[in-house]
Formats: C-alpha cells, sequence, structure tokens
C-alpha cells in the first residue's frame, strides 16, 4: 500500500500561510525572572553537632524553643554525626526553618560543623551544642551589636544551668571592643581557664571560612576556632549572658576520656594562639602572654619538681600524667582534676 504524499502547498500546523496568521508564542504567566529580587538568607545561621542520643532529646526540643523565641531570622543546621536509626525529633524536623545534615558516619564535632558551615547561607554563624540554652535575645543582641559596631564577630558572657537557675560566670574579659590578639594574650598559660565561651561567639560566615572553621583536633577545637577568629580582627565584647551550659549527669565534659586529652589539646591550642598573635615579620621574636603566668612546678610522684619559668607546659610532660601545680605549692583543686593516661593527676583548670 502506497503512503500519502503530504501535500506541499498545505502550510504546517502553526505556520503562518496565505491569509492565516502566525500562532503567537504561549505566553508565560508570572515576572519576568529579572525583574524578581535576589533572595535573601537568613541572618544568622546556627550550627549543632549531634548525635540524637535520647537523653538529650529533651534538651534538643528546649533549645529548638529558645530559637523560636529569639526574633531573630535564622536557619538552623543540625549535623547528625554518625547515626542512622535514630530521627530528628517531628515538630524540629518539621520547622522549614530547620536544615538536617546526615553525615552517616562518625566524624567529631569539629568536622560536623565545619561540614554544617558549608551549607550555611546566613552573613553570621553561631554554634549551639544540643544540650544547651540560648536566653532570650541572645542572637538579637549579638546581631544588633555586631551590625552597630561594623566588626567581625561578638562574644558574650556565658551562664551555668542547674535546673531552672541560671548562673551567670565571671567575664574574663573587659565589655568593649578587643583588639586582634588579645583573646590568646588574656588567657596567659594553657591550663588556666579559657577568657571567652566559644560558643558565644557570633561571627561572619565569611570571616569563619577563610580561617578555616573548627580545628581539626577530638576536643578544644572551638577554642582553636575562637583563637583563629579573634586573632584575624577586632571583635567586641558583651557584658550580657549570650548563652548557658547545661549542668547534666552525662555531659561528655566530665567523661574519663575527656580528661585524658585535655591537657595535651589545651598545649596545642596555646602554641597555635601564640603563632597567630605572632607579628607578621620574619626573623621576629615570638610574642609574650598579655598577662602575668605564675611560675609551673611540674612533678612525678615520689621524684623532685621540674621548675619552668615559661607558660606553656610541654606535650610530652602532659602526655607522661605530670602534675601541673602552681609556685608556692598551691595545688589545683581536686575538684577540676582528671587523670592522665598513666594514672596520675594533671591539672585541667586552676
Amino acid at each position: 500500500m502506497r503512503r500519502r504524499q503530504p501535500d506541499r502547498n498545505v502550510p504546517a500546523r502553526g505556520a503562518a500561510g496565505p491569509g492565516r496568521r502566525p500562532r503567537a508564542a504561549r505566553r508565560v504567566r508570572g515576572p519576568h525572572p529579572a525583574a524578581e529580587p535576589p533572595r535573601r538568607g537568613p541572618a544568622v545561621g546556627v550550627l549543632t553537632p549531634t548525635r540524637l542520643s535520647p537523653r538529650r532529646a529533651g534538651f534538643l526540643c528546649d533549645l529548638h524553643a529558645d530559637l523560636a523565641a529569639s526574633g531573630v531570622e535564622f536557619e538552623w543546621i543540625i549535623a547528625v554525626d554518625g547515626t542512622r536509626r535514630r530521627r530528628v525529633p517531628d515538630p524540629i524536623a518539621a520547622d522549614p526553618r530547620t536544615r538536617i545534615l546526615q553525615i552517616g558516619r562518625q566524624v567529631g564535632a569539629a568536622a560536623a560543623r565545619n561540614l554544617a558551615l558549608g551549607l550555611a547561607r546566613g552573613a553570621y554563624v553561631t554554634s549551639a551544642d544540643d544540650d544547651d540554652h540560648l536566653p532570650a535575645e541572645s542572637l538579637t543582641t549579638r546581631l544588633e551589636a555586631a551590625m552597630r559596631h561594623g566588626v567581625g564577630w561578638v562574644a558574650g558572657a556565658l551562664a551555668d544551668l542547674y535546673g531552672e537557675k541560671l548562673t551567670p560566670s565571671e567575664l574574663r574579659l573587659p565589655p568593649g571592643e578587643v583588639a586582634p590578639g588579645d583573646v590568646w594574650r588574656a588567657w596567659g598559660c594553657p591550663c588556666l581557664a579559657f577568657p571567652v565561651g566559644p560558643t558565644t561567639l557570633l561571627v561572619e560566615t565569611e570571616l569563619l571560612r577563610r580561617v578555616g572553621g573548627w580545628q581539626g583536633l577530638p576536643q578544644a577545637e572551638d577554642l582553636g576556632m575562637v583563637l583563629s577568629v579573634t586573632a584575624r580582627t577586632a571583635g567586641i565584647m558583651l557584658d550580657e549572658v549570650v548563652y548557658a551550659y547545661r549542668k547534666h549527669a552525662h555531659q561528655m565534659t566530665t567523661s574519663k576520656e575527656f580528661g585524658q586529652l585535655e591537657p595535651l589539646v589545651r598545649h596545642i591550642t596555646y602554641e597555635r594562639g601564640r603563632l597567630l598573635a605572632a607579628p607578621q615579620v620574619p626573623g621576629s621574636p615570638p610574642p609574650e602572654p598579655g598577662t602575668a603566668c605564675p611560675e609551673v612546678i611540674l612533678r612525678r610522684p615520689n621524684e623532685p619538681p621540674l621548675v619552668t619559668s615559661g607558660p606553656v607546659v610541654g606535650a610530652g610532660l602532659a602526655l607522661l600524667g605530670y602534675c601541673c601545680q602552681f609556685a608556692a605549692g598551691r595545688r589545683c583543686s581536686p575538684r577540676l582534676r582528671g587523670r592522665g593516661g598513666q594514672g596520675w593527676p594533671i591539672c585541667l583548670l586552676p
């Protein structure tokens, strides 16, 4: 059977022909894409690493309530560190301001925060642990200070939360402007309390990315982050409480494993701060701490003390579990002592 040939004199569908108007192109409703205003991201990104421990599920929901009442346009990036069987509570997952990063394998708090930082869309970021509390106006106070002063970071006072009781901690830096490097200089010694609460820091997102985020250590990773940021640019210290550590029986910082590594990671972090605060001139002498560091006595049980006049406790001594005590025989508080790798007492805090 022969196929019928199309009549070449008949115009194709939609084409113009004698006495016919060409079909108009389909009109797309809505404004032209070029006329749409650019999408504005949230003001603050809050980064929370978590392993979704059932013991902390209630605390995580409390933190969600804190953020919802903050009065700030935020995004909450929850980095789930190495667990697939546990799920983020439904009220949190249903919040459109929440973004859940399922890492899939356990990478630790530093890497989890850095992965979350890579997803942040806000102009500023801060970190909040899954068992802690953000007081009212915490984000607002820090964000307004950062924008008012035009600085790269803002920090504030810390508090301890025992049940419903909030106990403010001593402010270790005077409120006001903080020059680059002054946070490390105020630290003075790796066995002293760190002068800034790392989770109180609100920092420009691009600045934090520029300095590399959180340092790759199993703990004290946030101390290194603070030193990197505050060595790079000036900031503002507030005297208002902007963050609260919740005290409970299942804190990671109270574990035996945490105490074993604390002296070494503090030494590493202190040295990092010293190098960051050094003048950027080849051959320049290393900087000295801004506050007088007491003479440090290192001793091993049943051995004469080894006295050092420098501010840094040697990493090897910390690993061996030497006891760190201050001059004149003043010992560290037993409540704050940990146990070293060899079972000897080591100083964690003054």
